[in-house]
């Protein structure tokens, strides 16, 4: 009995010895990679007033804190879910482990050439940077370096995983400026809305303007020749409530600056202007896109055209594409409103 005691407390002995070896060796000062486990986090998200993103294939990306929201550095709007993404993951980083010695210095200089880099600051202070490479061959983790104030880059990366997400993190940190942009077109109530005018290229007699002439809900409608017309009054406000909430899908991501030039050269399918009671003005101009050759419908016949999505230039500036399903009833014609002409009874 006394011997089997005996070999217990070995057995426990060396188990112990073996984990404050472990733990030694993790933590044994190697350079600089003397990591606590937890020195990624930033459990204080609320007093992140920047973030810079940087990619090894060029693209910067600036945010910085206005209020309760973000912005671009020029103080333009992003997209709030893609900071809430960030933000989000700040406080929910773990590393799982440290990559074993055999490739520190390989994944080291994979970092140093396909990196997202992710500056962090704290009231108006740099706090650390993570250094974020490629995703693990199971694709349940991430290969990162930490850099922090008077330490300088750790220099044995580590694998980084959320809890509760099983994948890894790096596309959350892309620095393209066109994925950050703000995908609102329209967010108008009906008070802000002074005129509206929508012109389709292949009738033009299905144009018509729609003109505030009052306080609240007076507005007047008029035809392709400017004539004012009888209308049903809760069609119109039904059209005028679309204008509180409309999205683009995506930014321009397929075509170069001379096919964009092309497209502005043509004349756009529908035009819609929009001017607001304060004097600023929104312009749409939307072109039709080829459908993929050989395309057909449930009855086997050729399609022109894509049924999905158009392009899309908002102000003659920004390319973007926009969704059928999204914008086709803001493409309407006049006889959407139920018009009667002023002699019809």
């Amino acid at each position: 009995m006394q011997k089997k005691k005996l070999i217990s407390l070995s057995i426990l002995l060396v188990v112990v010895l073996a984990l404050a070896w472990f733990s030694a060796y993790l933590l044994s000062g190697r350079g600089k990679s003397n990591l606590a486990l937890d020195d990624f986090l930033v459990a204080d998200t609320a007093a992140v007033d920047k973030i810079i993103l940087t990619q090894s294939s060029g693209y910067s990306m600036e945010l910085v804190r206005d209020g309760q929201n973000f912005v671009t550095s020029t103080g333009d709007c992003i997209q709030e879910e893609m900071i809430d993404n960030i933000l989000h993951t700040f406080t929910k980083v773990a590393v799982r482990s440290f990559v074993p010695e055999n490739s520190v210095e390989n994944l080291r200089n994979n970092i140093r050439v396909n990196y997202r880099k992710v500056q962090i600051f704290q009231n108006g202070k740099w706090v650390k940077t993570w250094w974020i490479g490629t995703s693990t061959p199971d694709h349940y983790g991430t290969y990162a370096l930490l850099e922090l104030p008077g330490s300088g880059v750790s220099e044995i990366p580590v694998i980084l995983e959320m809890r509760g997400l099983k994948g890894s993190i790096e596309s959350r940190f892309t620095a393209d400026p066109r994925s950050w942009v703000c995908t609102s077109v329209f967010n108008y109530a009906i008070a802000d809305i002074q005129r509206i005018s929508v012109k389709h290229s292949e009738n033009g007699q299905d144009d018509f303007t729609i003109n505030r002439v009052g306080e609240g809900r007076k507005f007047k409608i008029t035809d392709y020749k400017n004539q004012a017309v009888n209308y049903d009054t809760l069609k119109l406000v039904r059209y005028l409530d679309l204008f509180k909430k409309a999205h683009f899908e995506s930014m321009n991501f397929s075509l170069n600056p001379e096919q964009v030039d092309s497209i502005k050269q043509l004349k756009p399918w529908i035009s819609l202007n929009l001017e607001l009671t304060k004097g600023d003005k929104v312009r749409l101009d939307a072109y039709r896109i080829k459908a993929p050759e050989g395309d057909t419908d449930l009855t086997g016949e050729p399609i022109e055209w894509d049924g999905n999505r158009l392009w899309a230039l908002i102000n003659r500036d920004k390319l973007v594409k926009i969704q059928y399903f999204v914008f086709d009833p803001f493409f309407v014609d006049i006889s959407f409103f139920g018009v009667r002409m002023p002699n019809m009874p």
